[in-house]
């Protein structure tokens, strides 16, 4: 077999080779990944740490109250649910104890972050 016999017969397996593989790449069913995100607009928690707004401050005359906080956690534990991302990047969260319980309320939905 000579030289330029030998080139071809490789050129045409890597090609066979090459035309293989790209079948086999585009036959694996694509993932998606959704990124979401939300501005949950003043998610704070029902403890005084010196950071709340005055009219988040924990059982004052402007409504922050237990009951109130426990509905917005659920409405947005509902709308994030509803988003069904795999990441969720939120706005507007006053501290780390408010995100836990945000993540506890979630759970109570099925979803776990």
């Amino acid at each position: 077999m000579d030289k330029c016999m030998f080139k071809r017969h490789i050129k045409t397996i890597i090609g066979s080779i090459l035309l293989v593989l790209l079948c086999c790449i585009t036959s694996i069913e694509a993932k998606t990944f959704k990124v979401a995100s939300y501005n949950v607009e003043n998610l704070f928690d029902l403890s005084m740490e010196g950071t709340e707004y005055p009219e988040y401050i924990p059982n004052t005359g402007y409504g922050w109250t237990k009951d109130i906080a426990n509905i917005k956690y659920t409405n947005i534990a509902r709308v994030i649910k509803d988003l069904g991302g795999d990441v969720v990047a939120l706005q507007e969260v006053e501290s780390k104890k408010a995100l836990i319980t945000l993540r506890d309320r979630l759970k109570d939905f099925g979803v776990n972050y």
